[in-house]
């Protein structure tokens, strides 16, 4: 039934809400629908409300699940708490696929740390998945950099708390 129906009306992404026109019996529903310039189609309307997470059909791929990179230098006892970054990608409604958390030490994060001329710690870099998030692109362009190959990468931690200058070796900030 579900593959008929996406026959039917073309649907390209889902989830989708396929109502019948029948609606528009009801007054407040109808004008609340309304707001979204609906074309009707064989007696029924088709509602998109594409926020990601969500499957495109036609790649038969899900879009915007985000994979979230914490790098972090262990020895900084006196850094914030990385994780207060998850809490705010929450907020944005930021859907996590994967999660990984490298030291600055491990061959791992040496290699973002030159990939990306990172210079601050602990910070966060995101897949670009993250592209899909409206309200955190928006965000982002306070805190980060986007990279040409398509990574959000975190450049100004300092505005949550205590980082470490990994260039000078140095704490920058007041412990909050």
């Amino acid at each position: 039934e579900g593959k008929a129906l996406i026959d039917k009306f073309k649907i390209k992404e889902v989830p989708a809400l396929l109502t019948s026109t029948e609606i528009n019996y009801y007054e407040n529903i109808k004008k609340d629908l309304d707001k979204f310039n609906l074309t009707e189609k064989q007696g029924f309307y088709l509602l998109h409300l594409i926020q990601p997470p969500y499957r495109d059909l036609s790649e038969n791929k899900i879009i915007g699940l985000v994979d979230l990179i914490i790098l972090n230098d262990s020895s900084c006892s006196e850094c914030y708490n990385v994780n207060i970054n998850k809490q705010i990608l929450i907020g944005l409604r930021v859907t996590l696929n994967t999660e990984k958390v490298y030291d600055i030490n491990s061959a791992e994060g040496k290699s973002l740390i030159s990939k990306y001329n990172i210079q601050e710690v602990p910070i966060i870099l995101l897949s670009p998945e993250a592209k899909e998030y409206a309200l955190f692109v928006n965000a982002w362009k306070q805190i980060g950099s986007l990279e040409s190959d398509g990574w959000f990468v975190m450049r100004k931690p300092e505005a949550l708390g205590v980082v470490k200058d990994i260039v000078n070796n140095t704490i920058i900030g007041i412990k909050k």
